[in-house]
């Protein structure tokens, strides 16, 4: 459920990692800002297209920009884009009032969002952007879960390694948040969670690589621990 591509992929790279064995389908994730040489939409859209057996897409919005969010929400679910990918660590709380309205229409839509949590990266474009970790904190997707309950929120990397416990509560509590196994910080809280494993709703646990399967090291290791 979790896979992001890189700019300047070509056809022989993608096919190559897709003949990977024990995944049929997989989510493709667009980057919501210009960062980490990830692809953005219009990238991801060209993928979808080359593959569509094969790849279900998401699409990178930052929904304090609540106008052009809107704007891409229309255009790439015409394009048969399924849900939305969000990076609050870029400076916004994702409950913020400000832009309801993105989440109205997410939620009219049925699309799944799936949400970065935990550390932020200084990978991130933008020296002079309000950048925190606190602002992927689980627990402000709550408030949006409740309300938009057509929507299915799933938390990056479990959570992360600051707010597993979060994480792990909401899953056994609400039936439309989930978490993956993101390496990183998904696999290390799966493996380390102590007691608040007891607390997880295992039935809301969904796998995720982060990269495309078997072409980095991230993905190997969330295979290994799956296996």
């Amino acid at each position: 459920v979790h896979t992001h591509a890189q700019r300047g992929w070509v056809r022989t790279n993608v096919e190559r990692d897709l003949t990977q064995p024990g995944v049929d389908r997989t989510i493709l994730l667009a980057m919501p800002l210009d960062h980490w040489s990830g692809a953005l939409n219009d990238e991801c859209a060209k993928l979808l297209a080359e593959f569509p057996d094969k790849f279900c897409g998401f699409i990178g919005i930052h929904p304090p920009d609540v106008e052009e969010s809107l704007r891409r929400i229309d255009t790439y679910c015409k394009k048969g884009f399924i849900g939305i990918k969000l990076m609050p660590t870029s400076g916004y709380y994702p409950d913020d009032e400000k832009h309801r309205k993105v989440f109205e229409e997410i939620n009219a839509r049925k699309l799944i969002v799936l949400q970065h949590c935990g550390w932020c990266s200084q990978g991130i474009k933008g020296k002079d952007m309000f950048q925190s970790t606190r602002f992927s904190e689980p627990y402000h997707v709550e408030p949006l879960a409740r309300v938009f309950t057509d929507t299915d929120f799933i938390l990056a990397h479990a959570g992360g390694l600051t707010y597993f416990p979060q994480a792990s509560e909401l899953t056994r509590y609400h039936s439309n948040i989930y978490i993956d196994t993101c390496p990183g910080q998904g696999t290390w809280t799966l493996r380390h969670g102590g007691h608040w494993l007891n607390h997880l709703n295992w039935k809301n646990v969904l796998f995720g690589t982060d990269m495309i399967w078997g072409s980095d090291s991230q993905a190997r290791s969330a295979k290994s621990y799956a296996e």
